[in-house]
Formats: structure tokens, C-alpha cells, sequence
């Protein structure tokens, strides 16, 4: 968990405790990124395998994901559904 044994010692069981559900929730994050990379090493496996010639010459998180640009028109629409949604009011003059 990353504490001494004298740390340990000087905590009380509130303390130790919150440090032990902070440590479970950090494992949990860093077991749910290595399977994330996994699985995307089993792709990169499958395709140079299977398909030589499709296999990527970047990484795949590399590459910068598309973004769309919104008209005038689309932002306002949004931003009404936005404000209804959220219990707003809207006034229409």
C-alpha cells in the first residue's frame, strides 16, 4: 500500500482504512489499463497475423480522433436541449 510498518502502527483503523480503499481503487484502475492495452496487443496480433498488409503503420492511440465542427445552428439547437434538460427556462423573444 506504499506505507511504513511504523506509519502502519501510528494509524487508527478510520485512517487505515480509507488508505486501503484508495489502494483497492488505484489496483482496480491499473488492472483495467493493463487489460485495455492487452486487449489492443491482441488486435494488433490478430490483424499482422490474419491480415499483414492492414496492419497499421502508427499506433492506434496515436492518431488523433476526428472532430466534428458544429454549424451555428446545431450549437444553438444543443444548447436548448441542454438547458431544457438540465430544468432551465428558456425565453423566446
Amino acid at each position: 500500500m506504499g506505507i511504513t510498518a511504523h506509519q502502519f502502527w501510528e494509524m487508527t483503523p478510520t485512517i487505515y482504512k480509507s488508505y486501503r480503499e484508495e489502494h483497492i481503487k488505484i489496483e482496480k484502475q491499473r488492472l483495467r489499463q493493463s487489460d485495455l492495452l492487452n486487449h489492443i496487443l491482441g488486435g494488433y496480433i490478430a490483424i499482422g497475423v490474419n491480415e499483414p498488409n492492414k496492419y497499421p503503420k502508427n499506433p492506434r492511440l496515436s492518431q488523433e480522433p476526428e472532430v466534428e465542427v458544429m454549424t451555428d445552428e446545431q450549437m444553438e439547437k444543443r444548447a436548448r436541449h441542454n438547458t431544457i434538460r438540465m430544468g432551465g427556462i428558456i425565453n423566446d423573444n
